[in-house]
């Protein structure tokens, strides 16, 4: 026959007035909780493993605990097992330590997750982890993937994949400092690539391989103030204080060894400009240097310039000037006008030279020689007082004054 014990509710064996006497079990219906009672403990003594008795199985057919542990660490010496919906819970203040092995598949949910990792045998969770995983991460081959004593991600992290369901990846600073991603290869020398994978074919020249941007994000919101954008062919680096990377003029772009400011497309030369340029030091352009206000040659060579040129203020020559064809001014002034060569200088005009003088216009050197005409060249001429020709018919030289042609004496020179 069965044997029925004492039973009431939690509230009721709480009852400050309800005292078992020494031996007696109670038994709680609501709690499904035991205890015995030694004659003088209100409500009797819970029984638990540490308590001397022993429990091989508790069946739990209501909700609430079923197993409270009151000492400050429980130690067990067999598995836990749970089943697949089961989950482990750790309050606000609780930790996970320990050297043995876990395994389930269901979540980890709790505050703080303290201690090494290299402690356990093994973690294995086919479920979630949500919460803060304090310590250092080993693989399977037991290499440090995580130093959570220096903060480092090393190790053969590098040939793995690190995924986010959003496709960022965030690095945080939470203290005052910097935030650096630093890689490291042979003698320091690192890379970190960037590849974009597609089903489709990426060798078209507009199609983005990969965009780095540079932002900020303060009281006035996000906004990307730079950015390193690559294709097939170039390589874009753009600037604004607006966001707006779409102007032309924000870019300079890197393609196959040329430079090209402010333009979006492809340079054409090893430097190309679109705009002005200021150069604060010097210039070298083959063997032309500029240095300051100086235009000179590092060869001391001659500087041809190939093209017309239109100069808008004076020009100053200190040395010789040589024009090898026609020398074209408005006005020529000059201090001393001298030919020299085998060729004869000439004044040529479409109507007349005027020699304008202070006191006279002097021959020092040479004869003076009048024009040559006969008399049918003279008559169709439109003669002025003053004129002189040496007339070829008569031989003689002639002056036209006072409305008409005059031949000068022609006495023999004695």
């Amino acid at each position: 026959m069965a044997l029925r014990l004492r039973r009431g509710t939690q509230a009721e064996r709480d009852d400050a007035g309800f005292i078992p006497d020494s031996g007696e079990p109670v038994w709680t219906i609501d709690t499904k909780r035991l205890y015995v009672g030694d004659g003088t403990t209100p409500g009797g003594n819970l029984i638990t493993a540490s308590g001397g008795g022993s429990i091989t199985g508790i069946t739990d057919t209501t909700t609430g605990p079923v197993l409270a542990l009151s000492d400050l660490a429980a130690t067990f010496s067999v598995d836990i097992e749970m089943d697949a919906a089961a989950d482990i819970t750790l309050s606000a203040t609780s930790q996970l330590n320990g050297s043995g092995q876990i395994s389930l598949t269901g979540n980890i949910t709790g505050n703080d997750f303290s201690g090494n990792a290299a402690t356990f045998a093994s973690v294995t969770a086919t479920g979630g982890i949500d919460g803060d995983l304090k310590g250092s991460v080993f693989g399977n081959d037991s290499a440090l993937l995580v130093d959570g004593i220096n903060g480092k991600l090393i190790g053969n992290i590098i040939s793995s994949e690190i995924e986010t369901s959003g496709g960022t990846l965030t690095v945080k600073q939470p203290t005052v400092g910097l935030t650096e991603l630093t890689v490291f290869g042979n003698e320091e020398r690192g890379s970190l690539k960037v590849t974009r994978e597609s089903t489709s074919d990426l060798s078209a020249s507009d199609v983005t391989l990969g965009r780095l941007v540079f932002e900020r994000n303060d009281s006035g919101g996000p906004l990307s103030i730079a950015s390193i954008t690559a294709n097939r062919n170039h390589l874009y680096f753009a600037s604004t204080s607006t966001g707006d990377f779409l102007t032309d003029t924000n870019y300079f772009v890197w393609t196959e060894g040329k430079m090209g400011i402010g333009m979006s497309s492809g340079p054409t030369a090893a430097l190309d400009v679109n705009g002005s340029a200021v150069i604060s030091g010097s210039l070298t352009a083959g063997s032309v240097a500029v240095t300051g206000n100086i235009i000179d040659t590092t060869d001391s060579s001659g500087i041809t310039v190939a093209q017309a040129t239109t100069f808008t203020s004076d020009v100053t020559v200190e040395n010789n000037l040589v024009v090898n064809n026609t020398l074209a001014c408005d006005t020529l002034e000059v201090t001393n006008f001298t030919t020299s060569g085998a060729g004869t200088p000439e004044l040529t005009s479409d109507t007349a030279i005027l020699l304008t003088a202070g006191t006279r216009v002097e021959v020092t050197q040479s004869p003076f020689k009048l024009a040559p005409y006969n008399d049918t060249q003279r008559g169709a001429l439109t003669p002025e007082n003053g004129d002189m020709i040496y007339n070829t018919d008569n031989h003689r030289v002639e002056v036209y004054a006072n409305g008409g042609w005059y031949s000068l004496d022609m006495s023999p020179v004695v």
